[in-house]
C-alpha cells in the first residue's frame, strides 16, 4: 500500500462494519480523505475479499464475516 496507511485502511474496514454499508463516500466521511485515497481503500477491500459490489447505488457488501472474538 503505497497511497495509504495499513492503519487507514483497517479503520475504514472497522468504520465500515459498524454502519454496514461500504462505499467511498463512506470512507471520505468517516476517515477524512479524499476520493483518491478512499477510492483506493474500498479497491483494497475488494481485492482482500472482504467486499463485493453488489448495489445498484454504488455501495459493496461484505461478503466476509466479521472477525470474532480472537480475531483480527
Amino acid at each position: 500500500m503505497s497511497d495509504f496507511e495499513e492503519s487507514e485502511y483497517e479503520e475504514a474496514v472497522k468504520r465500515c462494519r459498524a454502519i454496514g454499508r461500504i462505499s467511498v463516500s463512506t470512507v471520505q466521511r468517516h476517515l477524512r480523505v479524499g476520493y483518491v485515497k478512499a477510492s483506493l481503500i474500498v479497491e483494497v477491500m475488494e481485492e482482500r475479499g472482504i467486499t463485493e459490489r453488489l448495489e445498484p447505488d454504488g455501495a459493496w457488501v461484505f461478503i466476509a464475516p466479521s472477525p470474532g472474538k480472537g480475531e483480527g
